[in-house]
């Protein structure tokens, strides 16, 4: 089984895959339309589940850029509607924060200390961690997937 998060962002999103046995498969980020393409060609969806970070009001005033995010998390949620059998889940970026941090009330930080935690440390050129090239939105990309990964085997055990 193959978990993917996706971290959507107005020009360019994160990206994460994982498999069963948390290995990272692929990470990156990219321009918008490129993943867009890579969705919609690349990827073979046997036994794939997705999330995406889904944008969530606050009673905050926002930008255009965050009227141009939602319109993106629509197109990549579109075509993974049709591409794969399980569904594709818009997760609120607190619910994965609180997941991985005990509390909502975590920052980038807390979510990248969490996945350190998790799977080991970046380590170095000479001597790559599980997780070494990953970086900024890429971590949030790794947690949602992570997230999603425990929610699937969560629900597997009750079944």
């Amino acid at each position: 089984m193959y978990f993917l998060g996706i971290d959507p962002g107005n020009i360019e999103s994160a990206y994460c895959l994982i498999n069963g046995k948390e290995e990272i498969i692929a990470f990156g980020k990219i321009e918008n339309d490129m993943l867009l393409s890579k969705l919609e060609n690349d990827i073979n969806y046997q036994d794939h589940f997705v999330a995406i970070e889904s944008v969530n009001g606050f009673g905050r005033k926002v930008g255009q850029t965050v009227f141009d995010t939602c319109v993106w998390i629509g197109r990549f949620y579109q075509v993974l509607k049709y591409k794969i059998e399980n569904d594709v889940i818009l997760v609120a970026r607190k619910t994965v924060v609180s997941h991985h941090c005990g509390s909502s009330n975590g920052g980038d930080k807390d979510v990248r200390e969490a996945m350190i935690y998790r799977y080991g440390e970046r380590g170095t050129k000479k001597s790559k961690g599980k997780t070494y090239g990953i970086s900024k939105d890429c971590w949030s990309a790794l947690a949602i997937a992570t997230w999603l990964k425990d929610k699937h085997e969560v629900k597997n055990e009750r079944v």
